[in-house]
């Protein structure tokens, strides 16, 4: 069979990596390929044609270009976490461990290298490839670069459901622009799959079971989060090291032979005569099967052709000049005129003045303002244009802690009080939750006295006992109740739509306001709680002309 009809083969295919169990019951890494292949095979057979056509400008990139001269590419990754519990729903602090470990492997940066005796140490490449969690979603505006959906499904396999909204999963964004990781429960064996350069849009990305993502809470010997190195590879147009057959071809020139794909942590060097005499593997290349902790490194022709994917042309050249890995320009060079008030006793005087400007410029910056209401109205301090998830707190001229505000994410922060005397001084803190902060953007701070649209919900109204009593209206469903640290909140719109949901307490205090996507297939949305007292809270979700309510009781 020649090079380009074999890696015909290849190209078609997703790569399904599944952990099988030996006899020793330590798992170990495993792919297949040639049913998914024939399947796609008879359903597009122009695949055929357009894998060839990339394997041969891919082999002329290789053999022409100087790689040395490079600029480093970024790649804006959207990771959308799919999940039916908490258990699936993986932290930000996993995610972020991800990104790391491609930046580190994809950039020889990780510490298996400089540690390593082994003769292809010097051979390691830096691919001059990064990673960043997307800075921008879909229409330009400020993003985590995480998609959490919460989904009624224990288990996705290895079909493309997991990727297609239709079929309860969530679509792909533009995958000429975002690198698509999904992370979800895919059930048995399988720890991820990936799809290879000119496959179909609408599925391309890489899915990796939430159990083998990062090197947070994730399961041994698969803990170091090189599946998502592994199969980004492919993502790139890397076959495995062997060829995927005895003494295989991987379109490479400067890695060796292998007689097949190798396990756990083998000896180094590993000398292997299946494919000739004296013939040592590179068991540590990221395309081949051995344990996380044991794979370290791309080589320079692996480099080579993963670089050729970004070439005019070819399916990753949208990737060359990235607009996401960017703080939208609309947030970038504002100017903060109250520094240095990082403390209380440099609090800022913000007395009478409409709205403030200001940033959160390091892990450790907090910013203080001083104020005097001047009436004995009910006030509103708001919060809004926050570029990451930011909480507000009230303290009195003393320093006594008053009241907080601390939504989820970059929902808006609000807080209610009312003055007892016109010549009460208060104090407002301003701080990025867990160290969140951005030198590039500023948030809003406004101080208003009571209007009409402070309480959408009279207070009265809810401490009544009716509105108590009523569980939750027509068409609206919320479990568990009670609840700890989320909840499901589950709708019947008629058609897509964008809802504000809002839970106040019993004094029509507002806590919580998240603004999601709902649809008929996509009906269940997660509300976190985590940041809210024991209490009764009640639900308000706006639906057509009128409004449904119901109560959800926090217990901790």
């Amino acid at each position: 069979m020649n090079k380009h009809t074999r890696l015909t083969l290849h190209i078609v295919s997703f790569l399904f990596c599944t952990a099988l169990i030996a006899q020793n019951n330590i798992p170990v890494r495993s792919c297949y390929t040639q049913e998914l292949f024939k399947q796609q095979l008879n359903e597009q057979p122009e695949r055929a044609q357009i894998s060839e056509n990339i394997e041969r400008r891919t082999q002329a990139f290789y053999k022409e270009n100087n790689l040395q001269t490079r600029t480093i590419i970024s790649i804006p990754v959207v990771v959308h976490v799919l999940f039916s519990n908490n258990t699936e729903n993986i932290p930000d602090a996993q995610i972020q461990s991800q990104i790391d470990v491609l930046n580190e492997d994809f950039r020889k940066q990780n510490l298996e290298i400089p540690a390593s005796s082994s003769q292809f140490a010097a051979s390691a490449a830096d691919v001059g490839i990064q990673f960043c969690l997307a800075k921008t979603d879909k229409n330009g505006q400020l993003f985590s670069g995480v998609d959490r959906v919460y989904v009624n499904r224990s288990s996705w396999g290895t079909s493309s459901d997991i990727k297609l909204k239709k079929a309860g999963g969530v679509d792909a964004w533009d995958a000429t622009k975002y690198l698509n990781l999904w992370v979800g429960n895919l059930g048995g064996s399988t720890i991820g799959y990936s799809q290879y350069p000119g496959g179909p849009i609408n599925t391309d990305g890489v899915v990796i079971d939430y159990r083998y993502f990062g090197r947070i809470n994730t399961r041994a010997p698969f803990d170091k989060g090189r599946t998502a190195t592994h199969e980004i590879g492919h993502w790139l147009n890397l076959v495995h090291i062997w060829g995927d057959r005895q003494c295989g071809d991987d379109f490479v020139d400067d890695t060796p032979q292998h007689h097949a794909a190798n396990y756990g942590c083998p000896t180094v060097p590993s000398i292997n005569n299946t494919c000739g005499a004296g013939n040592i593997e590179m068991t540590m290349n990221f395309m081949d099967y051995v344990n996380d902790a044991c794979m370290y490194m791309f080589s320079e022709g692996q480099k080579a052709r993963m670089l050729a994917q970004f070439q005019p042309g070819m399916p990753r050249a949208g990737f060359l000049n990235p607009t996401a890995c960017n703080i939208p320009t609309v947030q970038n060079s504002c100017t903060d005129n109250y520094e240095p008030n990082n403390v209380r006793f440099n609090a800022a005087d913000i007395t009478g003045k409409s709205e403030i400007i200001g940033k959160i410029s390091s892990k450790t910056d907090r910013d203080w303002y001083t104020f005097k209401p001047g009436n004995t109205s009910q006030n509103q301090i708001l919060l809004t244009n926050l570029p990451f998830d930011y909480d507000l707190k009230l303290y009195d001229s003393n320093g006594h802690f008053v009241k907080s505000s601390e939504n989820m994410g970059r929902s808006d922060e609000f807080i209610y009080f009312t003055p007892n005397s016109v010549n009460d001084v208060y104090l407002v803190q301003v701080y990025g939750y867990n160290g969140n902060f951005d030198d590039n953007s500023c948030y809003k701070l406004k101080i208003k006295t009571k209007e009409s649209t402070f309480f959408p919900i009279l207070a009265e109204n809810i401490q009544s006992k009716s509105f108590i009593q009523n569980e939750i209206s027509k068409g609206v469903k919320v479990f568990p109740n009670p609840a700890t640290d989320n909840f499901i909140l589950e709708l019947s719109p008629e058609k897509e739509e964008m809802l504000q949901i809002t839970l106040y307490d019993l004094t029509g205090k507002i806590w919580l306001q998240q603004t999601s996507e709902v649809s008929k297939t996509n009906n269940r949305l997660l509300i976190n709680t985590h940041k809210l007292p024991t209490g009764i809270y009640i639900i308000n979700v706006p639906q057509k002309e009128s409004s449904s309510f119901g109560k959800i009781i926090i217990n901790r």
